[in-house]
């Protein structure tokens, strides 16, 4: 029925019928190999259990003067079931059957013969016991293709070479070119959990005076760095610096539009609201695009790993620990680059919800 279904959409697409787009596949120029997580089933466990035992049992006894004999090793057709339920079991032919009993193991698929029941595989390695946690943690990664393994000394290459991440300072170029937001104006706070290394989200909130030209709304996106002054009880305390994309700072200490010049909102500000009914929102994220070369090995190492993992027990890293964790983490007390977002809201005014 799927096959009959899928030839009648394809001849309304030729015939032009369907309103969506259509393409056909001319050719296939790669295909990805696809790891499987699998364990022997029940059946093929309990018989091949049965003839080990027999195979030892036969070696003991027919071992005469010279000792009990190795059992002779020979291949086995195993069924394999994969972790996945919505596949179909694998068969592979192996002469480490005992070797894959209890165990979780990962198996590749070779092909499938038209007139086969099962795809037929081979087993490209072990992953431990069953129900042991790092086995099943592997299995986990391993049926998500999630990147589990160390990064290439060209791409630690790139990153920057100093003895000791407190060395690092922000370049003055970048300095000129980007929105400070280290003064004592700004009192920028980290979202993340206590106790996290990876701190790259972090925002703030200050009241504004209200001068007449100010627009009720208006908002700004600019790359920056960050320094954290102090801890509050559960969070980390920074001020954050914006490169100057849709803003910057000028002498009279008022936001300049990039593009026009113009004035804005004028930068005195307090914690507390007070009679002001302007208050600025900032958003702050740890700017690693900064440290990470276009198309260089270390890009290419994060293009395959795609994000960091967190596990149970672990993290996996995107990016290589002296970046995540230190010179891009916006830590406390350092200097630290950021790509911010600041919005100027009018405080009578209720504004719908919205995303950017």
């Amino acid at each position: 029925e799927e096959e009959e279904g899928a030839l009648a959409l394809a001849e309304a697409a030729a015939a032009g019928a369907l309103s969506l787009p259509a393409a056909e596949v001319v050719a296939i120029l790669h295909r990805d190999p696809r790891d499987i997580v699998v364990c022997l089933s029940h059946r093929d466990e309990v018989a091949l259990r049965a003839r080990m035992q027999q195979q030892q049992g036969a070696a003991v006894d027919g071992g005469g003067g010279g000792g009990p004999q190795q059992p002779q090793r020979r291949s086995e057709l195993l069924l394999c079931l994969p972790l996945d339920r919505r596949l179909p079991p694998v068969a592979v032919v192996t002469r480490q059957g005992g070797a894959l009993l209890g165990c979780r193991f990962v198996v590749r698929v070779d092909a499938w013969e038209r007139h086969s029941r099962y795809p037929r595989g081979h087993m490209t390695r072990v992953l431990g016991r069953l129900n042991d946690l790092r086995a099943e943690s592997e299995a986990v990664l391993v049926q998500c293709g999630i990147v589990n393994k160390p990064f290439c000394e060209a791409a630690l290459a790139e990153l920057p070479r100093i003895s000791h991440p407190s060395d690092w300072r922000v370049p003055p170029a970048e300095r000129a070119a980007r929105r400070d937001l280290t003064g004592p104006d700004f009192f920028v706070v980290s979202i993340d959990p206590v106790g996290c290394t990876d701190v790259d989200d972090a925002m703030h909130v200050r009241f504004l005076e209200d001068p007449t030209t100010t627009p009720a709304t208006t908002s700004s996106a600019s790359s920056s760095f960050s320094t954290v002054p102090g801890v509050a009880a559960t969070a980390a305390i920074s001020n954050i610096t914006t490169a100057a994309a849709a803003a910057t700072v000028g002498k009279d200490s008022r936001l300049v539009d990039a593009d026009t010049g113009a004035g804005g909102v004028s930068s005195s500000s307090s914690s507390s609201p007070g009679s002001s009914q302007l208050v600025e929102v900032g958003v702050h994220i740890a700017d690693v695009s900064w440290f990470v070369p276009p198309g260089g090995m270390l890009d290419g190492e994060a293009r395959e790993r795609a994000t960091s993992v967190y596990l149970v027990d672990r993290r996996l890293d995107m990016l290589p620990g002296l970046l995540s964790e230190q010179l891009a983490s916006l830590r406390e007390g350092v200097e630290r680059l950021a790509v911010s977002v600041v919005w100027t809201l009018r405080r009578s005014r209720r504004s719908g919800s919205g995303s950017g």
